[in-house]
């Protein structure tokens, strides 16, 4: 299979650009493990934090709001500062303040304490969401697909290993009825040596000092890199009076010959200031901007709903025996294999344009669905529908923003708005089938996920329909952001 507008996509190339960028590249791979430890890190420890804070699993619920918010307003706020400061100094910092805030956890004995350390965490969470996928779509441009695969796998590795982490420290016992009783002064004697001894047996503040320390290597590379980058732009002049990371000697030559054999046709991607922050935004770029924002929304939401849902459907459901154990296997199933989609997705890019790719990723996913709904109240097919679901759910965020960047130049605003969207599907969603799951029952996550998977199949065929009309921008396989010169033109180089 080829790119879109019939283009091969050229592997050489993307192999060059990612050796003249590795060190960042690399950097920004690894803060978005960091990221997505930090989103899955509250779920597996929310029981034995509630036992040492002395709060109900409903106290606990809003640290999950609060810090999914905080994330919003974060990834706000690199997009306004992306433009302004380093990018890689913002990296930087955030790494730091997570490692920061994981050591503070275990210090925290009040439930006030623990909101605003995770507060904090979720402001520096979505500034590494922003400023990752920004570097990324900066330095590769339209070659950008396979690169933002790999970060989104980061992510995803990420989430599949803070609860393996997590596990070896935690007691999971739910504190909440003695707490209750605690506050309505009807706790026994018997129910305060239970919660004293909870307390006490939890290692749960351990947990958060291995997911602190684990954090130091990324922060160190993350520095290393943005030593490295000072040191590049210092070094050649033209760079550094335009602010612009100039490729190497090897892969501006690996460019010439790219284009020696296209006809000219093609040019090299490269890193810097993107030139579509100096452009007027069209109509036709709002629509598409708007467009994937949405499905990036319809793709979160359903990702979100199934993996904090799929456990209750077990437990609801009268004519699906599972144990509770078993359940958190089911739960897992659905994480590790949405992992390993995000791993096979990385190669798929490469000879499968961004809207081939969603357009698998949503019937298969669709097909996943309809699976479940037949086959609702069998253990195996339910195993076997979350398995498939969350292979083929893997890589719709990439892939969406991978699509915009065929049609529209992605500035750090354009990207701030996209993550924007997707968290606030995945933070309204939980919510809506919470509700739904009351009025209608378990079934309603069947439900759920099938219309939503409707309307996003709709936004994707819109979203390809008007940008093919509008014609894709002339600079396929280039980057977004550097002007190219070759080097007979240019001796810095």
């Amino acid at each position: 299979m080829t790119h879109a507008s019939g283009d091969h996509f050229p592997i050489d190339l993307a192999w060059g650009a990612l050796k003249a960028n590795k060190l960042q590249t690399v950097a920004y791979w690894s803060a978005f493990l960091t990221f997505g430890m930090c989103v899955a890190v509250l779920g597996p420890t929310v029981l034995d934090l509630g036992c040492i804070t002395k709060s109900t699993i409903h106290e606990m619920s809003w640290i999950f709001v609060a810090q999914t918010l905080c994330t919003l307003l974060g990834s706000v706020m690199a997009g306004y500062l992306a433009n302004k400061l380093d990018p890689n100094s913002m990296l930087l910092i955030s790494t730091v303040m997570i490692s920061v805030t994981m050591g503070l956890v275990p210090f925290c004995n009040t439930w006030l304490q623990l909101f605003a350390v995770f507060v904090v965490m979720g402001l520096f969470m979505g500034q590494i969401d922003t400023v990752a996928n920004v570097r990324l779509l900066q330095i590769y441009g339209s070659l950008v697909a396979p690169f933002l695969q790999a970060l989104h796998f980061s992510y995803g590795l990420g989430a599949f290993l803070s609860p393996i982490l997590a596990e070896p420290f935690l007691l999971n016992e739910d504190c909440s009825s003695m707490i209750e009783d605690m506050e309505n002064k009807n706790m026994t004697s018997h129910e305060a040596k239970q919660l004293h001894d909870a307390k006490k047996l939890s290692n749960v503040g351990d947990a958060y000092f291995v997911y602190a320390a684990v954090n130091v290597p990324v922060i160190v590379l993350i520095l290393v890199a943005l030593f490295v980058d000072r040191a590049s732009k210092r070094n050649t002049p033209l760079a550094a009076k335009e602010g612009k990371p100039a490729p190497s000697k090897e892969y501006v030559e690996l460019a010439e010959h790219h284009i020696d054999s296209s006809d000219g046709e093609s040019s090299p991607p490269s890193s810097g200031e993107p030139v579509a922050q100096r452009e007027a935004l069209t109509t036709v770029s709002i629509v598409l901007v708007a467009l994937t924002s949405c499905l990036l929304f319809l793709g979160d939401a359903a990702q979100a709903a199934y993996g904090e849902f799929i456990y209750t459907y077990t437990q609801m459901n009268q004519k699906v025996e599972l144990s509770s154990s078993a359940g958190a296997y089911l739960t897992s199933t659905f994480w590790g294999a949405f992992a390993l989609g995000r791993l096979f997705s990385i190669p798929l890019s490469t000879c499968i344009s961004p809207a081939v790719m969603l357009f698998f990723n949503l019937t298969g996913s669709g097909s996943a669905v309809v699976l479940f709904f037949f086959f609702r109240d069998s253990i195996p097919a339910i195993f076997a529908s979350s398995a498939i679901y969350g292979l083929f759910l893997s890589s719709i965020y990439p892939s969406a923003i991978a699509l915009a960047e065929q049609y529209v130049s992605i500035t750090s605003l354009m990207t701030s708005f996209l993550v924007m969207a997707a968290a606030t599907g995945e933070m309204t969603s939980p919510v809506i089938l919470g509700w739904t799951f009351i009025e209608f029952g378990a079934s309603s996550l069947i439900y759920y996920e099938l219309i939503n998977g409707i309307i996003a199949l709709t936004v994707l065929v819109i979203i390809v329909t008007i940008g093919f009309r509008a014609q894709p921008r002339e600079r396929r396989y280039q980057s977004s952001d550097y002007q190219y010169q070759r080097l007979d033109d240019n001796p810095d180089y």
